[in-house]
């Protein structure tokens, strides 16, 4: 919005931490104006909708910059133009009267609702508000056709069996994905394809992941995803993630990628991806028994203070088998690494961040155009024997 000469900006924070916004830039790498204050934020109590707060700055930005608490490191995020005067947000927009638009051959409950076995076409959004557990009965096919997507503030359960499982297909590639945001209680997916799902871009409303799960624990279990055309299949975000027995393949982005998270990733297989296998920033994960092949950039990233345990699994045909970066600290042991343009690469990234630490222990190697690249300034120890490298 504006007024007089000052563009106006509307802020509010979806994170558990306190959050300063700074200012404003055209891109999201350099801060161009400074709002006329800072504004500090206070942290989402995740009960009723967040307080917001107005800023001020001389330009039009198409970003904001802010930090978390004390951290010093700045971050961008997009800025949403502001609805009409009187208006609502597209998100607004989608969660109103919600009850009112859900399809017939739901069965709703009380405290659920169901859906029950049988093959659907959604031909417009599917929107669940709080309060319900959205059940996806085992033996159910949904297929998502233009402009649809599935939104819950809702736990979501996708209910599959072995012998019996749900498939999640996108049968139009304008389908928007499935969207699921600050639940109260833990999502779960056992036994359930997906496949061929876009990204969520509703109005001025654009995310990025065709599974996109925000402020949401996610148990993920025996599932499939492939051929997804997001820019990550699997995005979450300030959650606990348990993800095990899973298997990633042609898919066009990142495989998972995952910002302020803890969890588990085990027994798991990542193919044929079209960016990174697992792309990880300031989150603290174990990695166990995984198998990554055939990964266009890294087969494991670890960003913006990121911690990684990673054992007993191989990473071949990569552009950077293990990838330790912005003062991360990645600890691996029994790792095969085969056939990759760089096997273990470590470096300071971002100028805000510093140096990174990755330390393998029990690695076997062969086949790599380069077994490891590191700057001066950070630190690699291969089987105890520390690497040297050269420039920051």
């Amino acid at each position: 919005g504006r007024q007089s000469d000052r563009h106006v900006y509307q802020l509010a924070n979806l994170h558990k931490a306190s959050v300063w916004v700074t200012g404003t830039g055209k891109t999201s790498e350099k801060q161009d104006a400074a709002f006329e204050s800072k504004v500090m934020l206070p942290p989402y109590s995740g009960k009723q909708e967040p307080e917001r707060f107005l800023a001020f700055a001389d330009i039009k930005g198409k970003y904001i910059f802010f930090r978390f608490g004390d951290s010093d490191s700045i971050y961008s995020e997009a800025v949403i133009p502001f609805s009409p005067s009187g208006g609502l947000s597209p998100q607004q927009e989608l969660f109103q009267n919600w009850e009112l638009h859900l399809p017939s051959f739901l069965i709703q409950n009380s405290d659920s609702i169901i859906f029950p076995p049988g093959k659907y076409l959604l031909s417009e959004p599917l929107v669940f508000g709080a309060g319900k557990k959205i059940i996806v009965s085992k033996g159910t096919t949904l297929h998502f056709g233009e402009n649809s997507f599935f939104l819950s503030r809702s736990s979501v359960f996708f209910m599959g069996t072995k012998g019996d499982s749900i498939r999640i297909i996108g049968v139009d590639s304008l389908n928007g994905g499935i969207v699921i945001l600050d639940t109260e209680e833990k999502s779960e997916f056992h036994y359930t394809k997906f496949e061929n799902l876009n990204s969520l871009d509703y109005k001025s409303w654009k995310l990025t992941a065709s599974i996109e799960c925000f402020r949401s624990d996610l148990l993920i279990k025996n599932c499939s995803f492939i051929r997804n055309t997001g820019v990550e299949v699997l995005g979450v975000v300030s959650l606990n993630l348990s993800l095990k027995n899973c298997l990633f393949d042609e898919n066009a982005g990142d495989a998972i990628d995952v910002d302020f998270c803890k969890g588990t990733i085990s027994d798991s297989r990542f193919l044929n991806t079209g960016m990174d296998a697992l792309d990880f920033s300031v989150s603290d994960f174990e990695i166990d028994g995984i198998f990554i092949s055939k990964v266009k950039d890294k087969g494991i990233s670890a960003g913006e203070k990121s911690i990684l345990h990673i054992k007993n699994s191989i990473i071949s045909k990569a552009g950077s088998a293990i990838t330790s970066k912005e003062l991360s600290l990645v600890k691996a042991e029994n790792i095969t690494v085969n056939d990759n343009k760089k096997a273990f690469e470590v470096y300071w990234g971002k100028d805000e961040y510093g140096p990174a630490q990755l330390e393998v222990k029990e690695y076997k190697s062969g086949g790599n155009k380069k077994l490891f690249t590191v700057d001066s300034l950070s630190t690699l120890i291969l089987n105890g024997e520390p690497k040297r490298g050269k420039g920051k």
